[in-house]
């Protein structure tokens, strides 16, 4: 996807959904302001509410990183999503420039699976530590990212995000491997990168 197609993208999702999203969450404070709202009511609005608020918030979240300048290389957007979707965290950051198209699917691919395990650790882990690498062969890009929380993320597939992940992975091509303890969850993936060379 190039960046002429990605700064399209994110117009149609500002112009969108995340406008739908504002107008949902209008109506449902005209319905927590009515005098004739049961209070039952008004509890399960509220739920509703802040989900909203939230789904709201990780769209805006998703047209940032689509408005983010393609001058950026793979390893400086995912430190920049670390830091901003795991804050307080100390990070161990061993990043390496992978000589791809920063503008190519893989990039964005790539970019896209990190961000999705860096919300899945600041949601759900606990953890105080992440560890981020990202390196490459002349044939392969590899991300590894390890946390030192609780784990789980294997039981709970669906709730930790890891299905998208997944999915992404395979798209490119590529595998996932994923190891959950007590002490932690280590995310592990390879992506065929021959044809996406740059350098």
């Amino acid at each position: 996807m190039s960046h002429s197609e990605r700064t399209h993208l994110a117009q149609e999702l500002h112009d969108g959904i995340a406008q739908d999203l504002v107008g949902v969450g209008y109506s449902l404070d005209l319905l927590l302001a009515a005098p004739d709202t049961p209070v039952s009511t008004r509890v399960d609005l509220r739920t509703l509410r802040f989900a909203i608020d939230a789904l709201l918030e990780k769209v805006r979240g998703e047209i940032h990183q689509l408005h983010i300048s393609s001058a950026k290389n793979l390893a400086a957007r995912i430190e920049e999503s670390a830091k901003t979707l795991c804050p307080g965290m100390v990070l161990n950051l061993i990043l390496e420039d992978i000589p791809i198209d920063p503008d190519g699917e893989i990039a964005y691919g790539v970019h896209q699976i990190a961000r999705e395990c860096f919300r899945n650790v600041a949601l759900h882990s606990r953890a105080k530590g992440l560890h981020i690498e990202l390196s490459s062969t002349p044939d392969h890009l590899r991300l590894f990212i390890r946390d030192d929380g609780s784990g789980g993320a294997i039981e709970s597939e669906s709730r930790f995000g890891i299905v998208g992940a997944k999915n992404r992975t395979s798209t490119l091509g590529g595998t996932l491997q994923i190891e959950s303890t007590s002490h932690g969850t280590t995310v592990e993936v390879h992506i065929p990168i021959s044809n996406d060379l740059t350098k």
